[in-house]
């Protein structure tokens, strides 16, 4: 009747190779009611088993389960969307930061939710998409801190990693006109 046993069950599943068998056990885990630590903990698992066996559909379906337990509860939003993007599924967690960044209070929390948007929106395949809301988050930091010097710099990163320097010249002649 332990969630936490039916939990470490599918997590020795899992090391020695049995994914099916842990699945099961990691539902069972989510039946018995767990305390709301282990019930995060456990959705996570299961998530990361779903998509690391390239089954979207059903991960996707773990993740909405977890989010409708906790609507609009920005650490298990953050932990779904840190998974997914982590997993390789930008497109999936591109909303989800974007919902963090109206969600939280902070301003550095906000800058760092609506920079890592800007990042995934660049990895989903929409480079002037991505970088319009890297200038738009330069907007409201200050040109001193080291703050605007990062996002400077990701901005940069995104010319430099496709090896192209002729666009990042063009931009910066674009920026300063």
């Amino acid at each position: 009747s332990d969630a936490l046993a039916s939990y470490y069950l599918g997590q020795a599943q899992l090391r020695i190779g049995q994914s099916t068998e842990a699945i099961a056990s990691l539902e069972r885990a989510i039946e018995r009611k767990p305390a709301r630590a282990d019930l995060l903990e456990i959705f996570q698992t299961l998530g990361r088993v779903h998509q690391r066996a390239q089954r979207t559909e059903q991960a996707m379906e773990v993740w909405q389960r977890l989010e409708s337990l906790f609507p609009d509860d920005p650490r298990v939003l953050e932990q779904i969307a840190v998974t997914l993007a982590e997993e390789g599924q930008p497109a999936l967690a591109l909303p989800r930061y974007q919902k963090l960044a109206g969600l939280v209070r902070d301003d550095y929390r906000k800058v760092v939710y609506n920079v890592t948007a800007a990042e995934l929106t660049i990895k989903t395949g929409e480079r002037e998409a991505g970088l319009q809301l890297l200038e738009k988050v330069l907007q409201d930091l200050n040109p001193e801190s080291w703050l605007y010097r990062d996002v400077r710099r990701r901005i940069d990163d995104v010319f430099l990693r496709s090896g192209d320097q002729d666009s990042l010249v063009k931009y910066y002649q674009n920026w300063l006109a």
